[in-house]
């Protein structure tokens, strides 16, 4: 069985389009990207959403399907590793020219966003396993403007990844409240969303002391 083959069993549940990253063997030389009429061909375009060469530029690796100009010293700019990165680019012979012309006799045939309607749902998160899989499936999502909460990471941690929501009564808590606004800045307290007011005094000191220094200088 090919790796191919046995890679597209893998994804053929899946509800997400999913391409392949990085493709085209550099050994042996020439790279013919045969491989290319099979991930385009009707076995496999059901599955996969295209796919990406490896690599444009070429570099130390020798994965390049162009080059700017010859090695030249790796110190010049914009020249890592003797690579320039400026420039025209010049197709490398024949590997760029093989891909191209793979390329011109395929035909792929793809779903419209609007048509795309699919069936299954997403596999379930794997659980817990400590040793093996510890990343939790439970926790929910962090929204904008929220901050690393340590009490709360260690708390997912703690309980395997049960609910990742913390279950104690906060110690940044400032007390219960009487109020609606004043409730809903605890709780924001203890999920550690970034308190706004704390935020503008940040923003307002930052301010503060970037025309001080402005002024020192002048």
């Amino acid at each position: 069985m090919s790796g191919y083959e046995q890679l597209t069993q893998n994804i053929t549940e899946y509800n997400i389009p999913i391409f392949f990253s990085e493709v085209g063997c550099n050994t042996p030389k020439p790279r013919t990207f045969a491989d290319q009429a099979a991930i385009f061909g009707p076995e496999m375009s059901p599955y996969w959403s295209g796919v990406m060469i490896y690599e444009w530029i070429q570099e130390a690796n020798d994965y390049g399907i162009i080059q700017y100009g010859t090695k030249t010293d790796p110190t010049a700019t914009n020249a890592p590793d003797g690579y320039t990165r400026t420039g025209t680019p010049t197709p490398i012979s024949p590997d760029f020219y093989n891909l191209s012309n793979q390329w011109k006799t395929l035909t792929p045939s793809g779903v419209s966003e609007s048509a795309y309607s699919p069936s299954n749902s997403a596999p379930e998160c794997p659980a817990y396993t400590s040793g093996a899989w510890e990343v939790s499936g439970n926790v929910a999502l962090p929204t904008i403007g929220q901050t690393y909460d340590a009490q709360v990471t260690s708390s997912a941690t703690a309980t395997s990844g049960a609910t990742g929501t913390q279950t104690g009564s906060g110690s940044r808590s400032t007390g219960s409240g009487t109020g609606s606004s004043t409730g809903a800045a605890a709780s924001a307290s203890q999920t550690g969303m970034a308190s706004p007011s704390r935020q503008i005094a940040g923003t307002s000191v930052g301010l503060v002391s970037v025309m001080l220094g402005f002024i020192w200088w002048l």
